[in-house]
C-alpha cells in the first residue's frame, strides 16, 4: 500500500463486499493514492517502509530521486531512479517535478525474494498518481518501463554523512551469529549464539533488574534475565557488534537508542580485527538489511544510559526470539526514577498475565 491505499483483483473479492452502487472495488479515485504538485517545483518526500517482511521499491515514472536522509542521518545527495527500503528503514528523498505537465506512476514494487509463496490476490506492485496542477484529476498515466538502477542495501556504504563524524576507535569487540533452528515438536525458533530471546515473567520489565546495590555487579544483571542475551557495558566506551548470518534469509535489523557507524556489509562472513577498519566518516543509520549469509560491523559509543533492543523488525523474527540487548551505564540506570504510570501498568499487566 502507499499512505494506506492499494489495489486490488476485483475477480477473487466476493460479490457482498464490492461498492454496491457500481458493483466494483473502487474507482479512479480509491483505488490509487493521488497527489497534486505544482509543476518546477522541488519536494520533499519521507519514505518509510512499514511493512513486516519484504522490502519495497519505491520510485516515480521519469523523475529521478535524489536520497538527502537515511534513517535520521543527512547524507551527500545520492542520485537514482528507485530506491529500496528494508522494513522499518527511513529515506528522505528530493524530487524536481520538471517534465511535460502530466500525470506519472508512483510505483511501489514488493521484493519477492523472500517469499516462497504468492496466492492469487497477492499484488507485487502497488500505484499511486503524480499530478502536475492543472492536470485533470481523472488523468491516469501512461504504462513506463520500470526503472533500471536504484539503490540497494548494499549501496548503504556508498552513502557519506553530510556532517563528517570519523568512527572512534573500539574499546570492545563482541561477535554473534544468528540461525533459526527447529525444536524436537517441530516449533522453530531463532538464536543468537544459541540463545532464543525469552519474555520476562509477567509484570517484570528488565529495568527492575538493576538499583543501587545490584549496578555493579554485571554478572549479576546479565544472569537476571535467564533465556536473554545481554551485554553489558559499564564504562563509557565504544562497542563493535560484529553480527554474522547463519540463515539463508535477509534480516532488518534494529538498534534502539544508538544510531550506529556501519563499518562493514557484506555477503560473507567477517572473522576479521574490527578495529582495522576504514574509520573516516563512516554511514551512520539505527536501522540495516544483513543478507542471507552476510555480516555486518557496527559501532556504537556506550553513552546513553539504558538498556536497548537490538532485534530483527520482521515482527514474528522477533517473536520467536531474534532480540539482544545492551545494558549501557547499569549505575547510571540504578539512578533513574520510574515513573508511577509506567509501574501501574506493570502492576496490571501483572494481575492479567502479560
Amino acid at each position: 500500500m502507499i499512505n494506506g491505499v492499494s489495489q486490488s483483483r476485483c475477480a477473487y473479492i466476493p460479490a457482498s463486499n464490492l461498492y454496491p452502487e457500481t458493483n466494483e472495488c473502487g474507482s479512479l479515485t480509491t483505488d490509487y493514492y493521488n497527489v497534486t504538485l505544482v509543476g518546477n517545483s522541488t519536494y520533499r518526500i519521507r519514505l518509510i517502509n512499514a511493512g513486516t517482511f519484504t522490502t519495497t521499491v519505491f520510485s516515480i515514472d521519469n523523475h529521478n530521486l535524489t536520497v538527502v536522509e537515511a534513517d535520521g542521518v543527512s547524507i551527500e545527495p545520492y542520485v537514482a531512479q528507485s530506491v529500496e527500503l528494508a522494513v522499518a528503514q527511513r529515506y528522505s528523498v528530493l524530487v524536481t517535478l520538471d517534465q511535460k505537465p502530466g500525470a506519472y506512476w508512483i510505483r511501489n514494487v514488493l521484493g519477492t525474494d523472500q517469499l516462497r509463496y504468492t496466492g492469487p490476490l497477492f499484488n507485487e506492485s502497488t500505484f499511486g498518481v503524480l499530478r502536475y496542477e492543472g492536470t485533470e484529476l481523472t488523468a491516469l498515466p501512461a504504462d513506463a518501463p520500470a526503472p533500471a538502477n536504484g539503490t540497494t542495501f548494499g549501496t548503504t556504504t556508498k552513502f557519506v554523512p553530510a556532517d563528517k563524524v570519523d568512527a572512534p576507535p573500539p574499546t570492545t569487540q563482541q561477535n554473534v551469529y544468528f540461525n533459526m533452528q527447529y525444536t524436537a515438536n517441530n516449533q522453530h525458533y531463532m538464536f543468537f549464539n544459541s540463545t532464543s530471546w525469552t519474555p520476562l515473567p509477567p509484570g517484570q520489565f528488565a529495568l527492575s533488574a538493576i538499583n543501587a546495590s545490584t549496578a555493579a555487579n554485571t554478572s549479576f544483571i546479565a544472569n537476571n534475565v535467564g533465556d536473554q542475551l545481554n551485554y553489558v557495558n559499564p564504562n563509557y566506551g565504544v562497542f563493535d557488534l560484529v553480527v554474522n548470518s547463519q540463515d539463508d534469509g535477509d534480516h532488518p535489523f534494529h538498534m534502539h537508542g544508538h544510531t550506529f557507524f556501519v563499518m562493514s556489509q557484506g555477503d560473507s562472513h567477517f572473522y576479521g580485527d574490527s578495529s582495522t577498519l576504514n574509520t573516516t566518516n563512516p554511514m551512520r543509520r539505527d536501522t540495516i538489511l544483513i543478507q542471507s549469509y552476510g555480516h555486518v560491523v557496527l559501532r556504537m559509543i556506550m553513552d546513553n544510559p539504558g538498556i536497548w533492543a537490538f532485534h530483527c523488525h520482521i515482527t514474528w523474527h522477533m517473536e520467536i526470539g531474534l532480540l539482544l540487548t545492551l545494558t549501557n551505564l547499569p549505575s547510571k540506570i540504578a539512578q533513574f526514577t520510574l515513573p508511577d504510570d509506567l509501574l501501574a501498568n506493570c502492576k496490571v499487566n501483572a494481575a492479567n498475565g502479560w
